[in-house]
Parts: C-alpha cells; structure tokens; sequence
C-alpha cells in the first residue's frame, strides 16, 4: 500500500468513526438532526470508499465526476440542514438554491475542456464554506458550554480550510496525503467534540429541568416526598411545606425518621401499620389519617404515593404527595352535622306522633270489637314500623362515625350472624351456604361489619327467587382477604350499576336505595374496597381488606 491509499484509508477510519458515534447518539436520543448529520457522513463516506481511494477512475470521466460533485454538495447541504436543527432553527431555503446553482455552472465546466481543478473549485468552496460556518456556529453557540463546542467549532474551521486546498493539490502526492492524513484526523476530532457537546448539551437541560421541578415542589402547597426503600430505608427529598403542615422542617426528617411515626394520632396508628404491611396493595389507594403537629394541633392529610421499580420488577422507592384536608373534613362534618341535626329533629318531630298512633293502634286493636279487623290493624302496625326502619336508616347515613377498629375473626362474626340469616332466607324460601377459608385476623369494627353483612345479605336474598342459594365466602387472593357474598338473582342493570353506593338508588319497590350506601361508609372506613359482580347469572359483593392484624 503506497503513502496516498494509506492516507486515504486514515481518512475513511476518522469518517467511519465520526458515523459511528453520530448512529450512536442517534440510537440513544433518537434527535432527527443526529440522524441527518450520519447521512451526511455516510455520503462522505461513500466518497472516499469509491472515488478518493481510487476504486473508480473518475478525474476523467464525465458521469462519476458528477457524480463526485454530487456527493460534495449533498454532504454539505445535510450536514447544514442537521445544524439548523440542532440550532433549533430551521433551513435557510438559499442553500438550497446556491447548490443547485453550483451543481448546473459545475455541469456546464464539466463539458469544458479545461482542468480539473476548475470543475472542482465551486463545489468544494461550497462544502468547505459550510464546515466553516458549522464551526463558527458553534463557537457562537451562548447556550453550549465546557470546551465541546470550542473543540468541535476549531476542528470544522480548520478542516474547511484543509478542504479548500484539495482542488489545488490534487495532482500533488505529498500535499494529498498530507490533507488526506489531517481530514481524517479532524474528522475524528469532530466526532469527539461533538459527543462532548451532546453530553454537555443534555447535562445542562437537565440541571434547568432539575431546578424547574425543585422549584415547583419546594413552592408548592402539598408535601412532595421520595422515600428510598432499597438498599437503605431512609428519606431522600421532603419538601419545605412539610414545616407549614406538621411544624418540623424538612431537617428534622432528614436527621430523625422517627418524627413520622410521633406524629401519628393515636387512634390512626392502626391504619398506618397496615398500611406498610400491605405496601404493595397499599399504595394503590390514598391514605387518610390525622396528624398531631408540634403545637399538638389535629390537621387531616391524605397521602397517595407512586411506587418505584427496578429492573428486576422490585419496590426500591416511593414518591407521593401529602395534602393538607382539614378544612375539606372540617366542611364535610359541618355539613354532616347540619344534616344529622336537621335528620335527628325531622326523626323526632315524625317518630314522636307515629309512636302514639302505634300504641293507640296496639290497644285498639285487642278490643272485641276490633276483633274482626285485626289483620288491618296489624298491617298498620308493619307500616308503622316499616316507616321507623326508613328513618334509622338515613339517620345512619347522616352519622359520621369512626370506626373503633380491633384485631377480630371476620368469619366468627359470619358464623355469629349465620342463624339470624338463615332465618331470613328461610322466609323467604331461600338456602344460605357458607365457604369459609382459614385467614387471618383483621382490624375491624364488629357492630359495622354486621350491619355491612345483614345489609348485603338482605340485597341478596331479596334478589333471588324461591329456590335459590345465597353463598358466603371467606378467602385470601394476593394477600387480601375477601369477603364475598354472591346471590342467584337476575342481576343488576347497568344504569344502576353507574350509581351503586348513591344514595336513594336501589331496583327495589319498596326499597329506600340506603343500605348499599352505609355500606361503603363502613368500608371505607375500614380502609376497604368493594367490587361488584354482576351478570344475568347473579351478583357477588366483594369487600378486600387489605389489612392484617398483627
């Protein structure tokens, strides 16, 4: 291989090297002008692999020396088209329109016979003046800092002035290899310094980006946290508001953990403890709990919380939002009191008379001459209390309670209740069944969780026709215990299936549509959910807890 194919093949390494690391970024950023800019090289490329390593003889033929032209001004235009976009800019369309000027004067010399370097001067002053204003771009660049730009500007300036000599050189060996040598070289360095530029380039939009969403979060109102789980547990990011909402600042989180836990209200501690020893199903829905601040004051929050995966499909972090509610819970119980009292005097003023005419109705109807209408008088009697049973009910639903939440079998309180059901579906020429499955005990307010099941139950059995069977089942499904409680019925229709747990719906007659809605009172309360079932087969009531006592 003699000192020209050397120095030509050196060249070809430092372009091959440049499309490599452009095809790279390209892979990793996926940015459009990365792409254009390898298409730019891979057609310098083709260049020296076909005409400058002396593949095809070209000096002296008309079709590839356009051809050679051809590729000149194609690298340039793309290498300038990738530059206004990396700019953010786009296109002068004059580039365009000084190429195809150039490329026709360049087919008229072709035809002339007049030296080589003539034919060649136009488009390589073309080529070598778009590196030259590429480099001085960025150079210019005040939004690319470190030394990327400064190495990637001076090593296109200096190639465009190489370049420009090759049309006068390119019958000389020695100044040929010494170009051929150097192009390459600054090709490489090119490459190099525009990795750099990138890395810096990215590196700067993501401080900006970092100190945008500092901002955001330590400006916010609601508490922004990042909690590390894995390898060490420990608290990485609390954002200032913390201080306004609890009375801490986010120095005493960072220095003791244990503030979190301090700050619990007592009676809320149990919602907290299941709450992290379910984390997995936990973190699904928010967390509503009462905080005593510094200055022992009560404030409601509500917590929901994203959780972080690694690769390996593992919880490693949890980022979430703590918001302050008290004033939201402080309208809400105002709200609810205003309607219990108004539900508690309606009750009064109504039950006070219906209680007197029960107890005239009760006398009168033991009197002989009453005899013959007793049935009536027992039918007025039912209605009666058919009316009291109505009005429990919404005073039940007006009632903010809290749950008094104990470690208790959930299949104890079924068997409990299991006579008193089986009464009810025995009236009703109904069979009840149970399942019950080994599960663990739960945290649980037993007076709700009865009013849940009889509720649920009553629904079902009410649903059904004579014959068919009310199941009861007791399990655990990805560490949840469910209660299900599935009926024969025909199921429920979809427009009240929207509206399931609003109050007054119900497919029922006589039914007040107030019972499934204290339901989910009392599930909620107990940090559960509730699925519904439904087909023309029948309908099951799913309740998951995700809790477990310890």
């Amino acid at each position: 291989m003699d000192n020209i194919h050397a120095s030509v093949l050196s060249s070809l390494l430092g372009t091959v090297s440049i499309i490599l690391i452009y095809f790279y970024l390209y892979a990793l950023y996926r940015k459009r002008y990365l792409g254009i800019w390898a298409i730019s090289w891979l057609v310098l490329l083709s260049r020296f692999a076909l005409f400058d390593s002396g593949l095809i003889a070209w000096q002296q033929n008309l079709f590839y020396l356009t051809i050679y032209q051809i590729q000149l001004l194609m690298s340039g235009l793309l290498y300038a088209w990738g530059t206004h976009l990396f700019l953010s800019k786009k296109l002068d369309h004059s580039w365009i329109y000084v190429a195809l000027s150039i490329f026709i004067v360049s087919i008229g010399v072709n035809l002339l016979q007049v030296s080589l370097l003539y034919k060649l001067l136009l488009p390589f002053v073309f080529a070598d003046f778009i590196c030259i204003w590429i480099g001085m771009n960025f150079l210019r660049c005040v939004e690319l800092q470190g030394i990327g730009h400064l190495i990637t500007g001076y090593a296109f300036i200096i190639w465009g002035l190489v370049s420009l000599a090759m049309p006068f050189v390119i019958d000389d060996p020695l100044f040929i290899q010494i170009t051929y040598t150097l192009g390459g070289l600054l090709r490489f360095i090119i490459g190099v310094g525009t990795l750099v530029v990138y890395f810096e380039k990215n590196r700067a939009e993501l401080v900006i980006k970092q100190n945008e969403f500092r901002l955001l979060a330590e400006n916010a109102v609601d508490v922004i946290y990042h909690y590390q789980l894995f390898p060490v547990q420990k608290l990485k990011y609390i954002s200032p508001s913390v201080l306004t909402i609890t009375g801490y600042p986010p120095e005493a989180y960072y220095l003791d953990k244990s503030i979190v836990f301090q700050l619990i209200h007592p009676d809320d501690v149990s919602l907290l403890a299941n709450f992290i020893k379910n984390m997995l199903l936990s973190v699904e829905t928010p967390l509503t709990l009462r905080l005593l601040t510094k200055d022992e004051i009560t404030v409601w929050v509500e917590q929901k919380c994203l959780p972080i995966y690694d690769a390996k499909g593992e919880l490693i972090a949890l980022e979430g939002i703590i918001r302050d509610i008290t004033e939201r819970k402080r309208l809400e119980q105002l709200t609810l009191n205003v309607v219990g009292s108004m539900a508690v005097t309606v009750a009064h003023e109504i039950r006070n008379p219906m209680t007197t005419v029960r107890g005239y109705l009760q006398v009168l109807e033991k009197k002989d001459k009453y005899q013959e209408d007793k049935q009536k008088f027992s039918l007025m009697i039912e209605e009666i209390d058919r009316a009291n049973a109505i009005i429990q009910e919404y005073l039940s639903l007006s009632q903010e309670k809290a749950a008094r939440l104990e470690p208790c079998s959930l299949n104890h309180i079924v068997k409990t209740l299991f006579p008193l059901i089986q009464v009810n579906s025995i009236n009703a020429k109904t069979t009840v069944s149970l399942d019950l499955a080994t599960i663990p005990d739960l945290f649980l307010d037993k007076n709700e969780m009865r009013q849940l099941l009889l509720n649920i139950v009553r629904n079902g059995i009410e649903a059904m026709s004579s014959g068919g069977n009310l199941l009861i089942r007791t399990y655990q499904e990805d560490n949840k215990t469910v209660l299900a409680i599935s009926d024969q019925g025909d199921g429920i229709p979809p427009q009240v299936l929207e509206r399931l747990g609003t109050p007054f719906t119900t497919t029922k007659d006589s039914g007040t549509g107030l019972g499934i809605p204290i339901c989910y009172q009392i599930a909620q309360r107990h940090n559960a959910k509730i699925v519904v079932d439904t087909s023309k087969a029948g309908t099951t009531f799913k309740l998951y807890f995700n809790s477990q006592a310890s």
